[in-house]
């Protein structure tokens, strides 16, 4: 990936929860982002790993055995 990526613009872009936009790749693997809004079901990806960055926001991720509070840089 050799450009940069404006993460509010390509946030901008998407016009409702749960609709991943790629907006670049590096090696091998997509970056994707996605607004995320009220209860996400749990599910996993066996070919792929997750990387959660919290632009805004403080949402949870719960496991099957424990629970884990994100906050982005800024607690927005």
């Amino acid at each position: 990936m050799d450009q940069k990526v404006n993460l509010e613009e390509k946030f901008s872009l998407l016009d409702k929860p749960y609709s991943p936009a790629i907006v670049g790749y590096v090696n091998d693997y997509k970056l994707q982002i996605v607004k995320v809004e009220g209860e996400f079901v749990w599910h996993k990806h066996d070919e792929t790993d997750d990387f959660f960055l919290v632009i805004r926001g403080h949402p949870e991720r719960r496991f099957r055995n424990s629970t884990v509070f994100l906050h982005s840089r800024t607690r927005g």
